[in-house]
C-alpha cells in the first residue's frame, strides 16, 4: 500500500516533536541534576498509553486530515488541468477570433476600395459626359458665332456699299 505523500510528511514533522516532549518533561522536572533515564515504569506506562491511542487517533484524526489533505491536492491538481485546458482553448478561440477580425476587416477594405474606384470611374464618365457636353455647346456656339459673324460681315458690307454709293453719289452730286 502507497503511504500518501501528506501523510509521509506528517510524520515526519510529528515524529521528533513527540520524541522531544517525551524526553524533555522529566528533565525539566528533576531538581537541579540532570537525569538521562526516565523512571521505567512511568516510561512504560506513557509508551502503553501512546500505542493505545495512536489507533484511535490515527483514525479520528490523522486518516481523515490526510484524505482532505489529499483530495484538496487532487483538486487543485484537476482545477489546474481545467485552467490549463481553458487557457490553450483561449488561444485558440482568440487566434480564431483574431484572424477573422483581420479577415472581416480587410474584406470591409476591398469593399471600400470597389466603392472608390467605382465612384472614381463613374466620376470621370460623368466628368466625361459633361466635357464632351460642354465642347458641343462651346462648338454649337462657336457655329452660332461663325454664321452670326459671316451674317454680320455681310450685313456689313452691304451697307458698307450703300453708304459708299450714297457718299459717292452726294460728292458726284449724282446717284449711282
Amino acid at each position: 500500500m502507497k503511504i500518501p505523500r501528506s501523510t509521509r510528511r506528517l510524520s515526519r514533522s510529528l515524529l521528533p516533536a513527540a520524541v522531544t516532549w517525551l524526553y524533555a518533561g522529566p528533565a525539566r522536572a528533576s531538581e537541579g541534576a540532570l537525569e538521562l533515564v526516565p523512571q521505567l515504569p512511568l516510561l512504560m506506562a506513557l509508551l502503553l498509553l501512546f500505542l493505545l491511542m495512536v489507533a484511535p487517533v490515527n483514525a479520528l484524526l490523522f486518516r481523515p486530515l490526510l484524505r482532505m489533505l489529499d483530495e484538496r491536492a487532487d483538486r487543485i491538481a484537476g482545477t489546474r488541468n481545467r485552467a490549463e485546458r481553458l487557457d490553450e482553448q483561449s488561444v485558440v478561440l482568440r487566434t480564431r477570433y483574431e484572424r477573422a477580425l483581420r479577415e472581416a476587416r480587410d474584406g470591409a477594405e476591398r469593399a471600400r476600395q470597389e466603392r472608390v474606384e467605382a465612384a472614381r470611374s463613374q466620376l470621370q464618365a460623368r466628368t466625361g459626359e459633361a466635357r464632351a457636353a460642354a465642347e458641343q455647346l462651346i462648338d454649337g456656339a462657336r457655329a452660332e458665332l461663325a454664321t452670326n459673324l459671316e451674317d454680320a460681315r455681310g450685313q456689313l458690307a452691304e451697307q458698307a456699299r450703300e453708304l459708299a454709293r450714297e457718299a459717292a453719289g452726294r460728292v458726284l452730286g449724282r446717284p449711282l
